[in-house]
């Protein structure tokens, strides 16, 4: 090229001509780099934004379960803290004609609602660091907040199966025969202790309520969340 170039007149303008040339060549060039980086950079974007979709799909099918579980669990809770409730009723009146109905209430102090999730998607991802595919920071700081209200809600269960074996089962193995439901210490049942022991029971049931209303309305905002975050563009 040097050798070209000293033969080159530059009176006549031809240096000048191969000059645009070269810089229309190479300009030629810098242009379809980054027109081939763009089309990566493109192709990179819509294969992530497509793993984004599929995750948020697997994580709000798995919160679709957890929620059904939530909702199946507040029944349970709910049916026996009516139950609960007549039972202390049933002790402050004396209401001896009712000591049937008290104890087979009182043998349903050994059963407790459990939570039990099947999977868990996103703790799968931050294990894996496929976490980074979800570019939505607000959803994933709410699925740090549920996992925090899932732990309270376990807390809450294995303090109430701890009640259970230590305080509910202990008295009851005492008072009735479990094959016939039957009482054979009435006096025990109306006895003030006994209603104390409702009314534990009642107040620990209540924090499990109010910590599944938590729980479902955290699941039913973040599947909101991702409903709108999977729409097609």
């Amino acid at each position: 090229m040097l050798k070209f170039l000293r033969k080159v007149n530059l009176k006549d303008g031809k240096f000048k001509r191969y000059l645009l040339y070269l810089l229309g060549e190479m300009l030629l060039i810098v242009l379809g780099i980054l027109m081939a980086l763009q089309i990566h950079n493109w192709k990179q974007l819509r294969e992530n934004s497509q793993i984004e979709k599929q995750y948020l799909e697997n994580i709000k099918r798995q919160l679709q379960e957890d929620l059904e579980e939530i909702r199946g669990n507040k029944e349970y809770n709910q049916k026996y803290l009516k139950e609960f409730s007549t039972a202390i009723k049933i002790i402050q009146l004396n209401d001896q004609a009712n000591v049937d109905t008290l104890g087979k209430i009182s043998a349903d102090l050994s059963k407790y609602s459990d939570f039990r999730r099947k999977s868990n998607v996103y703790q799968s991802l931050i294990n894996s660091g496929e976490v980074k595919y979800i570019t939505n920071y607000e959803i994933i700081g709410n699925l740090q907040s549920l996992e925090e209200t899932y732990t309270l809600i376990n807390r809450l269960e294995e303090t109430h199966n701890t009640a259970i074996m230590n305080f509910a089962v202990p008295t009851l193995v005492d008072v009735m025969n479990f094959s016939t439901l039957t009482v054979k210490k009435p006096e025990v049942l109306f006895d003030y202790r006994y209603q104390n022991m409702f009314v534990l029971f009642i107040e620990l049931m209540n924090e499990k309520e109010d910590i599944y209303e938590k729980a479902q309305i955290e699941i039913e905002n973040i599947v909101l969340q991702i409903d709108q975050e999977i729409v097609p563009r």
